[in-house]
């Protein structure tokens, strides 16, 4: 697992290739995020201010 401060600077790229993503690429990204994180996918969402 992560600690935190690894954890933010993650979801900070992420968030940011995940504008510019695709439908299709966004769910590859968020199973990779979900991957590494050990976020659930719901519950990473608000995380990543994605609304649904």
């Amino acid at each position: 697992m992560l600690s935190m401060r690894h954890k933010k600077a993650v979801t900070t790229e992420v968030k940011k290739r995940y504008t510019k993503e695709t439908k299709k690429g966004k769910t590859t990204i968020l199973d990779e995020f979900i991957a590494l994180t050990g976020y659930n996918r719901y519950g990473e969402l608000p995380i990543l201010g994605i609304l649904l």
